[in-house]
């Protein structure tokens, strides 16, 4: 919004935008932007990332447990995040996830203003009629209960709105107009490896996500569900992170796919790492997901994964792929999987003809 804005701003981030050709830049203008997180920062210096900056102003979004390699409990990241909140001068402003109730218990005590955002009349900017179309979401935004005007985001999901309304109240209190920070959502170009399209073959679409937590998984493929509401959504998961791995989320994950029509899971990965009895039980999640009515399967691979799903995908589907890693480059190989795969009308000794995929390498 700010670059849009021609503010010119330098940034430093995790993903990468497509308005950008790198996650950093160096502008000329006077605002720097940086994304921080909980975790360490160097393999010799254990701390937050966040606590090596001094923000002026804070979005903080929603704040869950996380990074069970370096976290022994929610309470030591409320900690961290408490302590990041410190930081910000009394001159500053925090805009905090109003639906979370960790974030606001870190910000309880800030020494500077703090305004909510979310849906919720509670928060000083909200969003409100959300409705998706084909092509993202269209919302109103309320500040302090006065429109502020209808708003498109080329994105679905609730919680990218969300992302956009915290990003929409920074930038007014950079001195964006309404207008400027309107156009500048219409121009976003997404990020990278969220809910970014691979490819479309056959009319079937397959999504790249970096999701690799219950409540983030739950997001994305209630988002996709929203984005692709006549398919069916597959769900193709890779529990990789260092917490997912394990069996702390072992419950929530088994209620975070309810939009989804089908369940695919790899083992977990680098199972040696990990004692049994700290390791995620996949097959147990998949035999709750069952009982729940869901198509679930445990496969050993992605191999077995691409055979899987190329023999019955159809067109209409969406094959939503999760992880936080490379996950073995299975979009490739399951768009090539689904191009080559013979059509339902071609004779056996015959050869298709078939239209060109659509493929983002």
């Amino acid at each position: 919004l700010l670059y849009h804005g021609g503010l010119a701003p330098s940034f430093l981030v995790g993903g990468i935008a497509g308005n950008f050709k790198s996650s950093f830049e160096l502008g000329e203008g006077r605002h720097f932007v940086v994304e921080g997180d909980e975790y360490d920062t160097a393999f010799f210096d254990k701390g937050p990332k966040f606590l090596h900056y001094l923000p002026r102003s804070l979005i903080l979004n929603a704040v869950e447990y996380d990074h069970a390699d370096m976290y022994p409990d929610l309470d030591a990241v409320l900690t961290a995040f408490r302590r990041l909140v410190n930081l910000v001068p009394r001159s500053g402003k925090i805009f905090a996830a109003g639906e979370s109730s960790n974030a606001r218990a870190c910000v309880a005590h800030a020494f500077c203003r703090v305004e909510f955002f979310g849906l919720g009349e509670e928060n000083t900017w909200r969003a409100v009629k959300l409705k998706t179309t084909g092509e993202g979401t269209e919302f109103e935004l309320l500040h302090e209960g006065r429109k502020r005007g209808a708003f498109f985001l080329p994105m679905a999901g609730e919680f990218n709105v969300l992302n956009a309304v915290a990003a929409t109240a920074m930038a007014d209190a950079c001195g964006l107009s309404t207008d400027a920070i309107r156009e500048g959502l219409r121009a976003f170009g997404g990020v990278r490896r969220r809910m970014e399209v691979r490819g479309v073959e056959g009319d079937i679409t397959v999504i790249d996500d970096f999701a690799h937590h219950p409540a983030a998984i739950a997001g994305t493929v209630s988002a996709a569900r929203a984005r692709y509401p006549k398919g069916r959504i597959w769900a193709i998961v890779e529990p990789r992170s260092n917490t997912l791995r394990r069996k702390i989320f072992q419950e929530e994950l088994k209620s975070a796919f309810e939009d989804a029509d089908e369940v695919l899971f790899a083992p977990v990965h680098r199972t040696e790492a990990l004692p049994n009895a700290e390791r995620l039980d996949v097959a147990a999640v998949v035999e709750e997901l069952r009982s729940r009515g869901k198509e679930a399967h445990l496969l050993s691979g992605v191999r077995e994964i691409v055979s899987h799903a190329a023999g019955r995908l159809k067109g209409g589907d969406t094959a939503l792929i999760m992880s936080n890693g490379g996950f073995e480059g299975i979009h490739s190989l399951l768009l090539q999987a689904l191009r080559e795969r013979p059509s339902p009308n071609t004779p056996a000794g015959f050869a298709s003809s078939k239209p060109a995929s659509r493929e983002r390498s």
